[in-house]
């Protein structure tokens, strides 16, 4: 049987996971992807990309989880490359990726299989909920334009309970998603500019809705995920703000074509960068200007990308706005 047949009817999956000095995580959360790959009704395959780690993650993989495939990075390359690096090593056309620190439930691969099994899906989000808060969802993402930003919507507690198996949602959390393999590297994957980390999955996902391509959460696909524990066990609190800070800002530059919504948000950003000048908010400072270096090439990669746009910004600042749009 070939990498791309299936069994009983389930396309096979390549289950592809990013870790950086995660051996004590991939220790406590690895048996229960295994697991779920055992249990599944159709081919599936487990790959850790190793990017660069100094705690012996590759070697012990290799010991502790022969099953597993390994691929070593020689050196720490950022989460955008690495994943991408995994998935271009996926065999099957479905690719699941999970951050090192995810639990899954046994079950979880089939529903969201099977919500693949619509074309016009580009990645569907796993119901990621916190073991500490289980009613916390990271997974239900809405988009915002607001004082000349596209940002993230998180929906309340009781627009989440109600949000539909199924629905739109504006990006599929990287750290519990499944993507479509051929077009995932038709789209080259996660941006390397957001480097180390933060704001590729929805950088990506966003440029897949300007093609047309929908992502959705699968509800009944559970796992569990203690937000920011893989982070925080390598950046510090405040460089982890700054490098958000910077790649929301590079989002804006890499993603809005729409000219009238392009002056809105230059407009709101002088005012705001007078504001910090203002409070000499130094560091936030540092971060804008760290972003602003990579504004030609965000700029570039946006114009490669226009012959195929499809929808524009201000279709999706519509469509991906409110509560949901199932």
């Amino acid at each position: 049987m070939g990498p791309g047949e299936n069994i009983e009817g389930l396309a096979p999956v390549s289950v592809v996971i990013p870790t950086y000095n995660g051996r004590e995580l991939l220790a406590r959360h690895l048996p229960s992807v295994l697991a779920a790959a055992g249990a599944y009704r159709g081919r599936a395959e487990v790959i850790v990309v190793d990017d660069g780690s100094a705690d012996g993650s590759a070697r012990w993989l290799g010991e502790a989880f022969p099953g597993v495939r390994v691929i070593s990075l020689p050196e720490n390359r950022g989460f955008a490359r690495a994943a991408n690096r995994g998935v271009e090593a996926a065999l099957h056309p479905l690719v699941m990726l999970l951050n090192n620190d995810v639990t899954v439930e046994e079950d979880f691969l089939g529903p969201l299989v099977e919500r693949m099994g619509d074309p016009g899906i580009f990645s569907a989000a796993a119901l990621m909920r916190d073991p500490d808060n289980p009613e916390r969802v990271e997974s239900i993402t809405r988009l915002g334009w607001e004082m000349g930003f596209l940002d993230t919507v998180w929906p309340s507690r009781s627009e989440v309970e109600v949000f539909p198996d199924g629905g739109e949602i504006f990006y599929a959390c990287g750290g519990a998603a499944m993507y479509r393999r051929e077009l995932f590297l038709g789209l080259r994957g996660f941006e390397t500019i957001y480097h180390p980390f933060y704001w590729e999955d929805a950088d990506l996902c966003y440029r897949a809705w300007k093609m047309g391509l929908r992502s959705v959460v699968c509800r009944e696909a559970v796992v569990w995920h203690r937000p920011g524990r893989t982070i925080k066990k390598v950046t510090q609190s405040q460089r982890r703000e700054l490098i958000l800070e910077r790649n929301r800002l590079i989002f804006q530059w890499r993603n809005i074509s729409d000219p009238d919504m392009l002056l809105v948000h230059f407009y709101w950003l002088f005012r705001h960068f007078f504001w910090l000048v203002r409070e000499r908010n130094r560091p936030k400072l540092r971060s804008w200007a760290s972003a602003l270096a990579m504004l030609p090439l965000a700029r570039t990669r946006l114009l490669r990308d226009a012959a195929r746009q499809v929808l524009s910004d201000r279709e999706l600042a519509a469509r991906l706005s409110g509560p949901y749009h199932g």
